[in-house]
């Protein structure tokens, strides 16, 4: 993490010290390297900190998307994820000569 971020997460946590506002912020960079700073009164920094934690929760769980990674993100969180599954047709073929009517079929618009 470069030198300026770090200065300015420094500097931002000296003035919510001063201003005795509530400071949880997090930062992290492609190569793992984390800073976190926490300033300011405790119970603030605590409600900070739980908003945050309930307004990415709210985002993952609003999100449609079932990506190794945002699978992995729910589960962190405690999201369950519906195993319902999507609305597909399932054909069983016996004959193979089934396969045309079946697409003709689909086509036509026979298979809601």
């Amino acid at each position: 993490m470069n030198e300026k971020i770090q200065r300015l997460i420094e500097e931002l946590a000296e003035e919510c010290r001063k201003e005795k506002v509530g400071l949880s912020l997090a930062v992290l960079d492609a190569e793992g390297e984390m800073a976190l700073a926490q300033a300011g009164p405790e119970s603030l920094v605590s409600i900070a900190t739980l908003e945050q934690y309930n307004h990415v929760k709210e985002e993952l769980t609003e999100l449609d998307c079932d990506c190794p990674k945002h699978r992995m993100l729910k589960e962190l969180y405690g999201i369950e994820m519906e195993n319902t599954p999507k609305k597909t047709h399932t054909f069983v073929i016996d004959n193979p000569n089934d396969v045309l009517d079946i697409i003709s079929r689909a086509l036509r618009g026979e298979f809601k």
